[in-house]
C-alpha cells in the first residue's frame, strides 16, 4: 500500500506543473459566476478574459501574486477510498470484486495550481495596455477498466502565458454616429498577442506494474516544451444609459502550439450592473461561448450573479451548462469557487465537480 501512496501522491506533486489543453486561464471570481464573466471582467483576468475592458479601466492595477489550488471531488473520494480499502491494495488486484473495481475505477486524483504576475490599466496617448504572465500546472491520475486489466492514466501538463494586451476606446466620426443610434455609448477595441509555452506528458500504465514505475519517465517528458502564440481580439460597448456592457471576444484566433492547432472560440458576452442599493454593487451577466460552434444552446450559455457587501466580502453564484456554481471573496485578497463542469454528452448528463482557492497580494 505504501508505495501505491508514494505513487499517487508523488505524481500529483511531482507533476505538478500540468494544464488542460485549452491556453485560457479560468479565475476563480470568474468561475464562481458559472464562467459569465467576459462582460464583466475588469481585474488582470482581462488579459485573458476581454481585452477591450482595458479601455474603460483607467487605475493602474499590480498583481503581484496570484495563487490558486484547484482539486476536484473525485480527489475527496479517493482520500476515502483509500481509507475504506487500504487492506486490499497490498492484496492480489486479479481478486477484487466488480464492486471492488467500481470503487476504484470512480476515485482518481486531480490537482491544479495556477500562478501569475500582472500589470494592467497602463495608460498612454495610444491608450491602455496590459502585460502579464501565466503559469497554469495540472496533474490528474484516474483509473480505468480494460479487458482483463485495470490502467491507471498518468497526465501532468503546464502552460506558461505571457499575454500583452490593448485597450482603447473607438472615437472615429462614423463609429460616433453608429453609437448615437445606440443610445450615445461607446464602443472599445481590445486585442492580445500570447506567448505560449507547454510542456506536456501522458503515461498508460497497468495497474499491476505500477510498483516499478519511475516517475523519472513522466519528467523527462515534460523537460521538452513545445512553443506557440496566438491572438485575441474583443469589441464592447458600453452603455451608461443602461448600466450595461456588450462584449464580443474571439479567443485563440490563428493560435498555434508546437504543430497543434487551438480550437478559437467566439463569445458574447452581457453585464449589467443597476444601482438597486446604494453603497453595495450588484452585477448580473451572462455569456454565450463557442457562438458559432454546432453546441446546443443550453450547453453553450452561463449565467452569474455577483453582489459586493460593503467592501467587506464578495458573494457570487451562477449557473453553466446546467450545473450550479458559487463563490465569495473575503477583503479582497481569499477567494473560494466551487462549480461544476459538464463531462457527458449534453448539458446537465455527467457533472464532474470541482473545488478552487486562490490567495492576491497586488497594489
Amino acid at each position: 500500500m505504501k508505495k501505491l501512496l508514494v505513487l499517487f501522491f508523488t505524481l500529483a506533486v511531482a507533476a505538478y506543473g500540468a494544464v488542460v489543453p485549452s491556453t485560457f486561464y479560468e479565475t476563480s471570481r470568474a468561475l464562481g459566476m458559472g464562467g459569465a464573466y467576459t462582460a464583466v471582467v475588469d481585474d488582470f483576468g482581462m488579459l485573458m478574459y476581454n481585452p477591450a475592458n482595458l479601455s474603460k479601466n483607467q487605475p493602474l492595477h499590480i498583481s503581484l501574486l496570484k495563487l490558486e489550488i484547484e482539486i476536484n471531488q473525485k480527489t475527496f473520494d479517493f482520500a476515502s477510498w483509500l481509507v475504506d480499502n487500504s487492506s486490499k491494495l497490498s492484496g492480489n488486484f486479479t481478486s477484487w470484486s466488480a464492486a471492488d473495481i467500481n470503487r476504484l475505477i470512480n476515485a482518481g486524483i486531480f490537482l491544479n495550481v495556477g500562478d501569475n504576475f500582472s500589470v494592467t490599466g497602463i495608460n498612454t496617448p495610444l491608450g491602455n495596455f496590459g502585460v502579464g504572465a501565466f503559469i497554469k500546472a495540472t496533474a490528474n491520475v484516474a483509473i480505468r477498466e480494460e479487458i482483463l486489466d485495470i490502467k491507471a492514466h498518468l497526465a501532468a501538463k503546464v502552460d506558461v502565458t505571457v499575454p500583452i494586451s490593448y485597450g482603447t476606446e473607438l472615437n472615429l466620426p462614423l463609429i460616433s454616429d453608429v453609437s448615437n443610434i445606440l443610445g450615445g455609448g461607446k464602443f472599445g477595441f481590445g486585442a492580445t498577442v500570447k506567448l505560449i509555452q507547454r510542456y506536456s506528458a501522458v503515461e498508460d500504465k497497468s495497474i499491476l506494474s505500477l510498483t516499478s514505475f519511475d516517475p523519472q519517465d513522466i519528467i523527462k517528458k515534460l523537460s521538452n516544451p513545445q512553443t506557440g502564440m496566438g491572438f485575441d481580439l474583443a469589441l464592447n460597448y458600453n452603455l451608461p444609459s443602461w448600466a450595461s456592457t456588450f462584449s464580443f471576444v474571439g479567443r485563440d484566433l490563428f493560435t498555434t502550439i508546437g504543430t497543434d492547432t487551438v480550437y478559437s472560440n467566439w463569445v458574447f458576452g452581457y453585464a449589467l450592473q443597476p444601482k438597486l442599493i446604494p453603497g453595495v454593487p450588484l452585477t448580473i451577466s451572462m455569456d454565450v461561448n463557442d457562438v458559432f460552434g454546432s453546441t446546443t444552446l443550453l450547453s453553450k450559455v452561463s449565467v452569474g450573479a455577483e453582489l459586493n457587501l460593503i467592501g467587506i466580502a464578495v458573494v457570487r453564484g451562477g449557473f453553466y451548462q446546467g450545473w450550479s456554481s458559487f463563490g465569495f471573496s473575503v477583503f479582497g485578497f481569499l477567494d473560494y469557487a466551487n462549480y461544476g463542469v459538464e463531462r457527458g454528452l449534453y448539458a446537465g448528463n455527467f457533472e464532474e465537480r470541482f473545488h478552487r482557492i486562490s490567495i492576491t497580494l497586488g497594489l
